[in-house]
C-alpha cells in the first residue's frame, strides 16, 4: 500500500537523518579550528562507526531507496504533473545525492579503511589542496544535495511521522543559513581561513592516492598563492606589445 510506503519512507529517512546532522555538526566544527574538527569526528566515531549503527544506517538507506522506487513507480503522469516545486526539487536532489554520496563514503570511509587509516582535517585539506578541481566540486555538490534533501525532505517526514509541522519559510531559512555555514567550512577545510597543519592523515591520504597510481599534484585550482601553498606560483603572462599607428592631425 502506498500509506505504508511512504511511513517508511519517512521513518528511514529521518533515522538516516539522524547521522547526516551529526556529521554536518562536524563538518560546521572545521569553522572553530582543526582541532575542534578532530576532536566531534572522533567522538562521533565511537558513536555510529559500529557495526550495529552502521547496519542500522545502511538499512535506513536502502529502505529509503527502495520505498522511493515503489513510490515513484505507482505514480500517474497527472500527480507528475501537480507535483509543487519544492517536492520535485527534494527528488532530483537525492537523485544527485545517491551518486555523489557513493563517492563520498568509498573516498572518505571505505577505501581509507581498507588501507588501514581513518580520514581527518588534513586527509580532507590534502584532497582540496592537490586535486581542487575534482575536490571542491565534488564536496559542493555532495553537500548542497544532502541540506536540500535533509531539509526540505525531513519537513515533510517530520508532520508524517510525528506529527510537527513545520513552515515552508522556515524550512528555507534553515537551509540557507546551513549552506552559508557549510560553505565557510568548506574555506576553512582548504585552508582559506586560518593556517592547517597537515598530519598523519595528509600522509595516509597521500600514501592511498598514490596506491592507486594517480600521481601527487597541486593542480592550484581555487587555491591562494602564498596561503594554502607558498610554493605555488601564478605564471608571469607577458603581453605582446603593440605599436599604435600615429595619427596625423
Amino acid at each position: 500500500p502506498a500509506l505504508v510506503m511512504e511511513t517508511l519512507q519517512a521513518v528511514s529517512g529521518l533515522t538516516f537523518g539522524v547521522f547526516a546532522a551529526a556529521h554536518g555538526v562536524n563538518v560546521l566544527a572545521a569553522s572553530l579550528s582543526q582541532s575542534s574538527f578532530n576532536k566531534v569526528l572522533l567522538a562521533l566515531r565511537e558513536v555510529y562507526q559500529n557495526p550495529v549503527a552502521e547496519s542500522i544506517l545502511a538499512a535506513s538507506v536502502i529502505a529509503h531507496l527502495v520505498s522511493g522506487q515503489i513510490i515513484s513507480s505507482n505514480r500517474t503522469s497527472e500527480q507528475l504533473v501537480k507535483t509543487p516545486t519544492s517536492i520535485k526539487v527534494t527528488r532530483a536532489a537525492g537523485t544527485v545525492l545517491v551518486v555523489a554520496l557513493t563517492g563520498h563514503v568509498m573516498g572518505f570511509r571505505v577505501l581509507p579503511s581498507m588501507r588501514g587509516f581513518s580520514a581527518d582535517f588534513s586527509s580532507v585539506y590534502y584532497l582540496l589542496s592537490h586535486f581542487s578541481a575534482v575536490s571542491y566540486p565534488a564536496l559542493v555538490v555532495t553537500g548542497v544535495a544532502g541540506a536540500v534533501h535533509g531539509i526540505l525532505g525531513g519537513r515533510k517526514a517530520l508532520y508524517r511521522v510525528l506529527d510537527i509541522r513545520v513552515s515552508p519559510t522556515a524550512a528555507n531559512a534553515v537551509l540557507a543559513v546551513t549552506l552559508s555555514a557549510g560553505f565557510h567550512a568548506l574555506l576553512c577545510l582548504g585552508g582559506h581561513v586560518y593556517t592547517v597543519l597537515p598530519g598523519m592523515g595528509y600522509l595516509s591520504m597521500r600514501n592511498m592516492i598514490r596506491a592507486f597510481g594517480i600521481p601527487d599534484r597541486f593542480d592550484g585550482w581555487l587555491a591562494w598563492p602564498g596561503r594554502v601553498a607558498p610554493q605555488f606560483k601564478l605564471p608571469d603572462v607577458q603581453l605582446p606589445k603593440v605599436a599604435l599607428p600615429k595619427v596625423n592631425l
